[in-house]
Protein backbone atom coordinates (compact mmCIF):
# COMPACT_ATOMS: atom_id res chain seq x y z
CA UNK A 1 0.00 0.00 0.00
CA UNK A 2 0.84 3.24 -1.17
CA UNK A 3 0.49 6.04 1.73
CA UNK A 4 1.22 9.91 2.16
CA UNK A 5 0.78 10.87 5.07
CA UNK A 6 -2.12 14.18 5.34
CA UNK A 7 -1.52 17.80 4.91
CA UNK A 8 -3.48 18.74 7.95
CA UNK A 9 -2.86 23.00 6.95
CA UNK A 10 -4.19 22.21 3.34
CA UNK A 11 -7.05 20.86 4.06
CA UNK A 12 -9.49 21.64 1.48
CA UNK A 13 -13.07 20.57 -0.29
CA UNK A 14 -13.00 20.16 -3.77
CA UNK A 15 -15.76 19.40 -5.75
CA UNK A 16 -15.88 19.17 -9.76
CA UNK A 17 -19.17 18.45 -11.34
CA UNK A 18 -19.55 17.61 -14.90
CA UNK A 19 -22.27 16.09 -16.83
CA UNK A 20 -26.09 17.11 -18.18
CA UNK A 21 -29.25 16.76 -16.05
CA UNK A 22 -32.72 17.04 -17.61
CA UNK A 23 -35.29 19.25 -16.15
CA UNK A 24 -38.02 19.13 -18.50
CA UNK A 25 -38.99 17.46 -21.90
CA UNK A 26 -36.99 20.12 -23.57
CA UNK A 27 -34.57 21.57 -21.61
CA UNK A 28 -31.64 20.42 -19.51
CA UNK A 29 -28.54 22.10 -17.08
CA UNK A 30 -25.38 21.49 -18.34
CA UNK A 31 -22.45 21.29 -15.62
CA UNK A 32 -19.07 21.33 -17.12
CA UNK A 33 -16.79 21.43 -14.28
CA UNK A 34 -16.19 25.47 -14.01
CA UNK A 35 -19.39 26.71 -15.33
CA UNK A 36 -23.46 26.06 -15.44
CA UNK A 37 -25.89 26.72 -18.44
CA UNK A 38 -29.34 26.18 -18.48
CA UNK A 39 -30.30 24.64 -22.08
CA UNK A 40 -33.70 24.77 -23.85
CA UNK A 41 -34.04 22.81 -27.58
CA UNK A 42 -36.63 25.62 -29.41
CA UNK A 43 -38.29 24.20 -33.01
CA UNK A 44 -38.77 27.31 -35.04
CA UNK A 45 -41.81 27.74 -37.45
CA UNK A 46 -39.67 25.69 -40.60
CA UNK A 47 -38.74 22.98 -38.25
CA UNK A 48 -35.15 24.18 -37.44
CA UNK A 49 -34.60 23.17 -33.84
CA UNK A 50 -32.28 25.85 -32.05
CA UNK A 51 -30.65 25.27 -28.52
CA UNK A 52 -31.03 28.60 -26.26
CA UNK A 53 -28.26 28.77 -23.58
CA UNK A 54 -28.89 30.78 -20.48
CA UNK A 55 -26.97 31.75 -17.73
CA UNK A 56 -28.48 31.58 -13.69
CA UNK A 57 -29.35 33.04 -11.55
CA UNK A 58 -27.97 32.58 -8.21
CA UNK A 59 -30.13 33.62 -4.77
CA UNK A 60 -27.22 33.79 -2.22
CA UNK A 61 -28.06 32.34 1.23
CA UNK A 62 -29.78 29.93 -0.01
CA UNK A 63 -28.24 27.35 -2.36
CA UNK A 64 -30.71 28.03 -5.20
CA UNK A 65 -30.11 28.91 -9.08
CA UNK A 66 -32.81 29.26 -12.00
CA UNK A 67 -31.94 30.27 -15.61
CA UNK A 68 -32.30 33.89 -16.77
CA UNK A 69 -35.51 34.69 -18.50
CA UNK A 70 -33.33 36.04 -21.61
CA UNK A 71 -31.60 33.46 -23.30
CA UNK A 72 -27.29 34.48 -23.58
CA UNK A 73 -27.27 32.90 -26.88
CA UNK A 74 -29.19 30.46 -29.73
CA UNK A 75 -27.64 28.58 -32.27
CA UNK A 76 -28.66 25.87 -34.62
CA UNK A 77 -29.00 22.13 -32.37
CA UNK A 78 -26.75 19.29 -34.34
CA UNK A 79 -30.30 17.28 -33.22
CA UNK A 80 -32.91 17.15 -36.44
CA UNK A 81 -35.43 16.34 -34.66
CA UNK A 82 -37.70 16.35 -31.92
CA UNK A 83 -37.67 12.69 -31.13
CA UNK A 84 -33.55 13.25 -31.58
CA UNK A 85 -33.21 15.67 -28.49
CA UNK A 86 -35.57 13.71 -26.47
CA UNK A 87 -33.74 10.33 -26.62
CA UNK A 88 -30.63 12.27 -25.79
CA UNK A 89 -32.67 13.98 -22.72
CA UNK A 90 -33.99 10.27 -21.58
CA UNK A 91 -30.42 9.18 -21.38
CA UNK A 92 -29.51 12.04 -19.06
CA UNK A 93 -29.67 11.66 -15.04
CA UNK A 94 -32.93 13.78 -13.85
CA UNK A 95 -32.01 17.37 -12.24
CA UNK A 96 -34.87 16.43 -9.17
CA UNK A 97 -33.30 13.63 -8.64
CA UNK A 98 -29.90 14.99 -7.63
CA UNK A 99 -31.19 18.47 -7.03
CA UNK A 100 -30.09 19.26 -3.07
CA UNK A 101 -26.37 18.26 -4.12
CA UNK A 102 -25.84 20.29 -7.03
CA UNK A 103 -27.57 23.28 -5.96
CA UNK A 104 -25.50 23.48 -3.25
CA UNK A 105 -22.01 22.28 -4.61
CA UNK A 106 -22.85 24.33 -8.06
CA UNK A 107 -23.19 27.46 -6.10
CA UNK A 108 -20.39 27.05 -4.84
CA UNK A 109 -18.26 25.97 -8.21
CA UNK A 110 -20.10 29.65 -9.23
CA UNK A 111 -19.48 32.30 -6.30
CA UNK A 112 -15.93 31.09 -5.42
CA UNK A 113 -13.57 31.93 -8.54
CA UNK A 114 -10.18 30.58 -9.12
CA UNK A 115 -8.15 33.89 -8.87
CA UNK A 116 -5.15 31.81 -9.51
CA UNK A 117 -5.73 31.29 -13.54
CA UNK A 118 -5.24 34.09 -14.04
CA UNK A 119 -2.17 36.11 -14.73
CA UNK A 120 -2.88 39.18 -12.50
CA UNK A 121 -4.61 40.48 -9.32
CA UNK A 122 -8.18 41.49 -10.70
CA UNK A 123 -8.57 44.15 -7.90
Amino acid sequence: MLFTSPNHKANTLSVIIKGNFTDSKDSFYRFSGDDITHITFVKDSHGTIYEEARSLIFLEGIDEFFPADQPDVIYKSRCLSVSSYRRFLNKQPKFKEHALFLKKYGYQMITEPNWSQYDMDPF
